[in-house]
């Protein structure tokens, strides 16, 4: 979820949601675009998560 918030948000990093309280309420507002399936398996949303991915694990600086 916290992957998804912040690529939905324009982050540059995961979001880390305060309590799992927050997490749900997050979730119950955005459920709609949340199971958007173009969403889901958008080449852009796949991008991103690479380049977090990689910074979270500190294999690029970019």
């Amino acid at each position: 979820m916290s992957h998804l918030r912040a690529y939905i948000e324009g982050k540059k990093e995961h979001f880390k949601f305060k309590n799992i309280q927050e997490e749900v309420s997050w979730l119950e507002e955005h459920e709609m675009e949340l199971f958007d399936t173009s969403l889901l398996n958008s080449d852009e949303l796949n991008q991103w998560a690479v380049k977090v991915s990689r910074r979270l694990f500190g294999r690029d600086s970019k």
